[in-house]
C-alpha cells in the first residue's frame, strides 16, 4: 500500500516519506497536492499483486485449504463453491485494474482492500499451516 500512495506522491523519492508524511497522504490533511491519478505507477504493481492472489488461489485448492477455511465460520463448502468464491473476486481485481487505466477514482478502493488484504492472507495462512504441523 505504500508503494501505492508513494506513487501518486509528486518528488517521490526526493522528500523523505516519514510516517507522519504518509499519515497526511493517507488522510489528505495538511496535503498541498492533490491526489494524481496516474494508471501507469499504479497497474504495474497492481497486476503483480493479482498474480500473486492467483498463485494463492491455485495453493489453497491444491493444499485442501478451501475444505479447512470454511470451517472456521462453521460453514462446508463445495469445490464449485470455493472456485466460484475466488473467480468472483478475482475478476473484481481484474475490473478493478481496468477501473484504474480508465482512471476511475472508486476502483482504488478495491486496489486498496488487495493491498491491505494480502498480508492479512498471508499470516492467516501461516498461522493455520503452523496449527495443522502442531495437530
Amino acid at each position: 500500500m505504500l508503494i501505492v500512495l508513494a506513487a501518486q506522491t509528486p518528488g517521490w523519492p526526493r522528500h523523505s516519506f516519514s510516517q507522519r508524511r504518509f499519515g497526511r497522504v493517507l488522510c489528505g490533511v495538511g496535503s498541498r497536492t492533490r491526489w494524481r491519478n496516474d494508471a501507469s505507477a499504479v497497474l504495474s504493481i497492481y497486476l503483480v499483486a493479482i498474480a500473486v492472489q492467483c498463485l494463492h488461489f491455485s495453493e489453497e485448492y491444491v493444499t485442501a485449504f478451501r475444505e479447512r477455511s470454511p470451517r472456521l465460520f462453521g460453514d462446508d463448502w463445495s469445490d464449485a463453491r470455493f472456485v466460484t468464491f475466488n473467480m468472483l473476486w478475482l475478476a473484481t481485481f481484474v475490473l478493478a485494474g481496468l477501473g484504474v487505466y480508465r482512471r476511475v477514482q472508486l476502483a482504488y478502493l478495491v486496489v486498496l482492500f488487495l493491498a491491505l488484504s494480502l498480508p492479512g492472507a498471508a499470516r492467516l495462512r501461516a498461522k493455520d499451516s503452523t496449527a495443522s504441523v502442531s495437530k
